[in-house]
């Protein structure tokens, strides 16, 4: 396993809480005689028993053998759903942008997009 180098973050604990984000530009870890590349920040919190997240250009993609599209969102999530409100899937073949709203409270899961 190879990975690569441009990667970042930092955590903060104290007072019952605890925050963190990690930066990623162009961070690369070999799988499987490809690469896949991780870029984009993820940050999120925890106090109390409730969570919360973001997401900013988080994306993906698989250089090495065979044709898989790159994936790219931006939004947020929490105990009750996920605001993606910007999805992209790229590449040979592909070709979607949108938004997408899950909701995972009360013990169901229902999604729409546009």
């Amino acid at each position: 396993m190879k990975v690569g180098e441009k990667l970042a973050g930092e955590v903060k604990v104290g007072r019952g809480r605890m925050e963190g984000e990690v930066r990623m530009e162009e961070f690369g870890v070999g799988v499987r005689g490809g690469m896949v590349w991780l870029k984009g920040k993820v940050g999120g919190w925890y106090e109390g028993g409730e969570w919360g997240g973001v997401v900013e250009g988080l994306g993906v993609r698989y250089e090495g053998e065979g044709t898989y599209p790159e994936v790219e969102v931006s939004g947020t999530v929490d105990a009750k759903g996920a605001e993606l409100r910007a999805v992209k899937v790229a590449g040979e073949g592909y070709g979607l942008e949108g938004a997408v709203h899950v909701g995972w409270a009360g013990g169901s899961i229902v999604w729409w997009g546009s």
